[in-house]
């Protein structure tokens, strides 16, 4: 039986995996205030291009006598200097944007893997449940009823499985199609296949299921979960 890493895997499992992340933020944010940079910049100098198109066009005597060429060019100068300016502006901003946007969520990430640390430990504590994360998928191991409702009827027991797999489903944030395999232990053949069709209403009908009859006999049903994250 596998138990709980002491590094919590979630948490910033795989070094490679964060530094991408970091890596792909900050372009993110650097190419998006650069393109927000140098679409204003063009704005402003096509705009005034226009204002002085439209101002000749009104005036008779400046449109015999305006040269467009050197009109064009010097707009054309005009735009290029602008955008070195607002490159040399957005990259700076864009990075201080992409860090406090990496700030939050390493934040938020941190919070949510205590949270979920903190959820494996009393499942452990509570149910005898072991939950660990490793190589992009989370494995649930023995998710037991409570330890006192050890003889209760199988409804009871698959509704308070249930219950416990929806908060930790939650935390996690899985969706159903994620689930990859479930493997419920029942107490005796008599219950195999209303485990069963509790198992496919519960998690869905794709969802690899299979049940088993337990070597131990402790008077509890278990569960085990597979999924992808």
């Amino acid at each position: 039986m596998m138990t709980v890493q002491p590094e919590w895997e979630e948490e910033w499992a795989i070094s490679k995996v964060k530094e991408e992340m970091i890596r792909n933020t900050r372009k993110h944010y650097t190419d998006l205030t650069m393109e927000i940079f140098l679409g204003i910049s063009t704005a402003v100098v096509l705009g005034y291009f226009l204002y002085e198109v439209f101002l000749i066009a009104g005036n008779p005597t400046l449109l015999l006598n305006v040269d467009w060429q050197t009109m064009v060019k010097s707009i054309l100068i005009a735009w290029i200097i602008s955008v070195i300016i607002s490159m040399a502006i957005a990259i700076p901003v864009g990075r201080r944007w992409a860090e406090s946007v990496l700030k939050k969520t390493m934040e938020d990430y941190s919070k949510r893997a205590l949270r979920r640390r903190l959820l494996a430990q009393r499942y452990k504590v509570e149910r005898g449940t072991n939950i660990e994360m490793k190589g992009g998928f989370l494995y649930i191991y023995d998710l037991k009823p409570r330890m006192e409702m050890a003889g209760s009827p199988l409804s009871k027991q698959l509704a308070d499985i249930e219950s416990a797999a929806k908060e930790v489903i939650d935390s996690f944030s899985l969706l159903k199609y994620e689930i990859i395999n479930l493997v419920v232990k029942v107490e005796d053949e008599s219950q195999l296949k209303d485990a069963e069709n509790w198992a496919r209403k519960a998690f869905g009908k794709d969802i690899d299921v299979n049940v088993v009859v337990s070597e131990e006999k402790d008077g509890l049903i278990s569960l085990d979960l597979i999924a992808a994250i």
